[in-house]
Protein backbone atom coordinates (compact mmCIF):
# COMPACT_ATOMS: atom_id res chain seq x y z
CA UNK A 1 0.00 0.00 0.00
CA UNK A 2 1.35 3.42 -0.96
CA UNK A 3 1.84 6.05 1.69
CA UNK A 4 0.12 9.38 1.14
CA UNK A 5 2.21 12.45 1.55
CA UNK A 6 1.11 15.03 4.09
CA UNK A 7 0.84 17.68 1.37
CA UNK A 8 -1.54 15.49 -0.66
CA UNK A 9 -3.73 14.97 2.41
CA UNK A 10 -3.73 18.73 3.07
CA UNK A 11 -4.68 19.49 -0.55
CA UNK A 12 -7.43 16.85 -0.42
CA UNK A 13 -8.85 18.32 2.79
CA UNK A 14 -8.69 21.83 1.31
CA UNK A 15 -10.47 20.71 -1.85
CA UNK A 16 -13.14 18.98 0.22
CA UNK A 17 -13.73 22.18 2.19
CA UNK A 18 -14.07 24.20 -1.01
CA UNK A 19 -16.51 21.65 -2.43
CA UNK A 20 -18.62 21.72 0.73
CA UNK A 21 -18.70 25.53 0.73
CA UNK A 22 -19.67 25.56 -2.95
CA UNK A 23 -22.33 22.90 -2.43
CA UNK A 24 -24.06 24.90 0.29
CA UNK A 25 -23.91 28.24 -1.54
CA UNK A 26 -21.59 29.81 0.98
CA UNK A 27 -18.95 30.71 -1.58
CA UNK A 28 -20.64 33.92 -2.75
CA UNK A 29 -21.28 35.00 0.84
CA UNK A 30 -17.67 34.33 1.80
CA UNK A 31 -16.24 36.14 -1.23
CA UNK A 32 -18.50 39.18 -0.78
CA UNK A 33 -17.80 39.39 2.95
CA UNK A 34 -14.06 39.38 2.32
CA UNK A 35 -14.37 41.77 -0.64
CA UNK A 36 -16.09 44.35 1.56
CA UNK A 37 -12.92 44.64 3.60
CA UNK A 38 -9.95 45.28 1.32
CA UNK A 39 -7.55 45.05 4.25
CA UNK A 40 -4.78 47.48 5.24
CA UNK A 41 -7.06 48.97 7.90
CA UNK A 42 -9.22 50.68 5.27
CA UNK A 43 -12.55 49.97 7.02
CA UNK A 44 -11.15 51.40 10.25
CA UNK A 45 -10.26 54.60 8.38
CA UNK A 46 -13.75 54.70 6.86
CA UNK A 47 -15.27 54.43 10.34
CA UNK A 48 -13.21 57.51 11.29
CA UNK A 49 -14.65 59.43 8.33
CA UNK A 50 -11.62 59.06 6.07
CA UNK A 51 -13.32 58.01 2.81
CA UNK A 52 -11.67 60.11 0.12
CA UNK A 53 -14.43 62.73 0.22
CA UNK A 54 -13.17 65.92 -1.43
CA UNK A 55 -10.47 64.05 -3.35
CA UNK A 56 -10.42 63.50 -7.11
CA UNK A 57 -8.78 60.43 -8.61
CA UNK A 58 -8.21 59.39 -12.22
CA UNK A 59 -7.91 56.08 -14.03
CA UNK A 60 -6.72 55.57 -17.60
CA UNK A 61 -7.89 52.15 -18.80
CA UNK A 62 -10.24 50.40 -21.23
CA UNK A 63 -13.94 51.19 -21.42
CA UNK A 64 -16.18 50.59 -18.42
CA UNK A 65 -19.84 50.23 -17.57
CA UNK A 66 -20.78 53.79 -16.66
CA UNK A 67 -23.99 52.61 -14.97
CA UNK A 68 -22.28 50.22 -12.54
CA UNK A 69 -23.92 50.44 -9.11
CA UNK A 70 -20.56 50.36 -7.28
CA UNK A 71 -19.18 53.61 -8.73
CA UNK A 72 -21.77 55.39 -10.92
CA UNK A 73 -22.38 58.08 -8.28
CA UNK A 74 -18.64 58.81 -8.00
CA UNK A 75 -18.07 59.00 -11.77
CA UNK A 76 -17.46 62.72 -12.30
CA UNK A 77 -16.07 62.38 -15.84
CA UNK A 78 -15.90 59.59 -18.40
CA UNK A 79 -14.11 59.86 -21.71
CA UNK A 80 -12.92 57.16 -24.09
CA UNK A 81 -9.53 58.20 -25.43
CA UNK A 82 -9.40 55.23 -27.79
CA UNK A 83 -11.89 53.88 -30.30
CA UNK A 84 -13.39 50.79 -28.66
CA UNK A 85 -15.85 50.08 -31.46
CA UNK A 86 -15.89 46.36 -32.12
CA UNK A 87 -13.79 45.62 -29.05
CA UNK A 88 -15.70 43.48 -26.54
CA UNK A 89 -16.26 44.86 -23.08
CA UNK A 90 -13.77 43.59 -20.50
CA UNK A 91 -14.25 43.85 -16.77
CA UNK A 92 -10.75 45.14 -15.93
CA UNK A 93 -11.58 48.86 -15.94
CA UNK A 94 -14.81 48.33 -14.00
CA UNK A 95 -12.98 46.21 -11.44
CA UNK A 96 -10.29 48.85 -10.96
CA UNK A 97 -12.93 51.59 -10.58
CA UNK A 98 -14.83 49.47 -8.03
CA UNK A 99 -11.71 48.81 -5.99
CA UNK A 100 -10.85 52.50 -5.97
CA UNK A 101 -14.20 54.25 -5.39
CA UNK A 102 -16.81 51.47 -5.08
CA UNK A 103 -19.54 51.88 -2.47
CA UNK A 104 -19.09 48.40 -1.00
CA UNK A 105 -15.51 47.44 -1.82
CA UNK A 106 -13.75 50.71 -2.58
CA UNK A 107 -10.78 52.02 -0.63
CA UNK A 108 -11.93 55.63 -1.26
CA UNK A 109 -15.73 55.44 -1.73
CA UNK A 110 -16.15 59.18 -1.22
CA UNK A 111 -13.68 60.25 -3.93
CA UNK A 112 -14.71 61.60 -7.33
CA UNK A 113 -13.58 59.45 -10.26
CA UNK A 114 -12.30 60.85 -13.55
CA UNK A 115 -12.02 58.00 -16.04
CA UNK A 116 -10.23 58.16 -19.38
Amino acid sequence: MKKRSKSLIWISAGLLLVLVVLAYGGWNRMVMTRAKDPGLGVRRLHSQGITGKGISVAIIDGHIRTDHVEYRDQLAHYEELSDFEGIPYEAHGSSVASILVGKQIGVAPGAQLYYF
